[in-house]
Order: C-alpha cells, then structure tokens, then sequence
C-alpha cells in the first residue's frame, strides 16, 4: 500500500500540526495488522503459525465457523464463513492416550479439513496439527503447524453437521 502525506505550505499552527497527526494515524490504521483474529462473541476452535510463517486458524461463533489462512502481519489470504450447520467435526481416541480431533469447513467441492492430534502423557511436545485441502476424493494441499505454536479447543467441540 502506497500513501503519501503532503505538507501545504502557508499552512501552518497548531491546526497543521493537529491535521498531520490525524492523517498519520488514518495512514498508521490503514497499514496495521488486518489479520483476524476471533472477534468479540467468537471462540477461537484453532490457532497456529507454520513454517512458512502463515496463521491458521478457525472461530465460532453462535451460528457460524470461520476459517481463515494467511500471512499474520498482512491481510487473511482466505476467510471462509460458513453457517456452523454446515461444518462438521469427529475425534477419535486410542487407548486414553493419543488424541485425534478434526474440524472440516465445506467451501463448495472442498473442505479444509483442520486437525489436532496429541499425546495426552507427553503434552504439548507431542502434538501437531494443520490443514489438508481435500478437493472430491483427493488432498489437494497439506499445510503442517509448529507444534509450539498450536492454540486448540477441537476436542471440546460437537458440530451439528456430526
């Protein structure tokens, strides 16, 4: 984004100070971090950054689920707002110690299929987490989280499209 701030001369006092600063801190908002993240009312089901150094991460809300992808520093290269009658989720737990939760949110012939999974006794070491893009029958795209960086509350969750 380009933006220039012009100084015109013979304007001058208190008033030209006042006015440079409002301008600057238009061009400041329009410049900072437009990166969602869960609104106010909204949870926030699942969070993290990859490798790649982008944001995953999907809310709830009421009567929706948003799952957005991008650069965290700049603008969401992808929200999708579904009803949450529409998104659906399953878990799966083997022997009380493995964990595995997924979360899928339909955009038409794809689904973003975010998933969790962790070893209960080994805590957040033992954890990951990420997307797949999964188009028909086929993963499309798989996209890993940092596994310190996994923020997840899948496996409190029961969508109505179970």
């Amino acid at each position: 984004m380009e933006s220039t701030i012009r100084y015109i001369p013979g304007r001058s006092g208190r008033h030209s100070v006042a006015s440079r600063l409002f301008c600057a801190a238009l061009f400041a908002l329009a410049c900072a971090n437009s990166y969602a993240v869960c609104a106010n009312g909204s949870k926030t089901l699942f969070s993290c950054s990859t490798a790649r150094d982008k944001r995953i991460e999907v809310c709830e809300s009421r009567s929706m689920v948003e799952y957005s992808f991008g650069n965290p520093q700049g603008r969401a290269e992808m929200v999708l707002r579904v009803p949450r009658t529409l998104a659906s989720s399953s878990q799966w737990n083997v022997a009380a110690r493995w964990n595995f939760h997924a979360l899928d949110v339909p955009n038409g012939d794809t689904t973003y299929h975010v998933f969790w999974a962790g070893d209960l006794q080994a805590g957040t070491a033992a954890q990951e987490g990420g997307v797949n893009v999964v188009t028909g029958d086929s993963v499309t795209a798989t996209v890993l989280c940092v596994p310190q960086s996994i923020v997840q509350a899948l496996d409190s969750q029961s969508l109505a499209g179970n």
